[in-house]
């Protein structure tokens, strides 16, 4: 991934984190806890500004067969949603804590470099629209919301030794710590949120 212009909201939002570059892994900080909360918060925000107000046409249309229409999109977010919390809930935070660790990654290169979409890539498969089980965007809508629920809850009250428990992850090819695959978790939502309105600025959208 290359590194796109930093946001005003980008700065807003790690003005409240801790920089956690070359420091020596510790518990996760009430700082910290409140940065991440607000990314997720941010990002829910801009995914259902992103959809509302659009018509089933608006939601199946695709700009080619090979494209995925909005409604595919939101299916892709809400699958992620559950699949890469699911990994951090029930397999990093299983592994043994690794106080002496430290994450070449950080929260800002994170927030930065994930929703970029100089480049694509393409979606693993148990998180493609064709493993989607919802037939309509209300029922995509409503579990992508409840697991957002089930995730800041984790941020705002999950355990403290979330910067112990590393995992490797494909997109940076490093092992990052449970706290920052949070924020990547927020952050792919950021990415695919962007690709929505890629779809919307097609000249061949539907007005309605």
């Amino acid at each position: 991934m290359k590194y796109s212009v930093i946001s005003c909201i980008v700065f807003f939002l790690l003005s409240l984190a801790v920089s956690v570059e070359n420091a020596a892994a510790k518990p996760v900080t009430k700082e910290e806890r409140k940065a991440g909360v607000k990314y997720l918060k941010h990002t829910q925000k801009l995914f259902l500004d992103s959809v509302k107000g659009l018509s089933e046409e608006q939601l199946k249309w695709k700009a080619a067969p090979d494209k995925w229409s909005v409604f595919e999109v939101s299916e892709h977010i809400a699958l992620a949603e559950s699949f890469i919390f699911d990994l951090i809930a029930g397999q990093i935070m299983k592994a043994p804590a690794n106080s002496g660790k430290t994450s070449d990654i950080t929260m800002e290169q994170i927030m930065t470099m994930v929703p970029d979409r100089t480049n694509k890539f393409q979606a693993p498969e148990p998180i493609r629209p064709d493993k989607a089980p919802w037939m309509s965007m209300t029922d995509a809508m409503a579990e992508f919301k409840q697991r957002r629920a089930t995730t800041i809850s984790f941020m705002e009250k999950g355990n403290d030794d979330m910067r112990e428990r590393f995992f490797m992850n494909p997109a940076f090819q490093k092992e990052i710590d449970a706290y920052l695959w949070i924020a990547f978790l927020s952050a792919h939502t950021e990415r695919h949120v962007k690709q929505i309105l890629e779809v919307k600025a097609n000249p061949g959208f539907p007005k309605k």
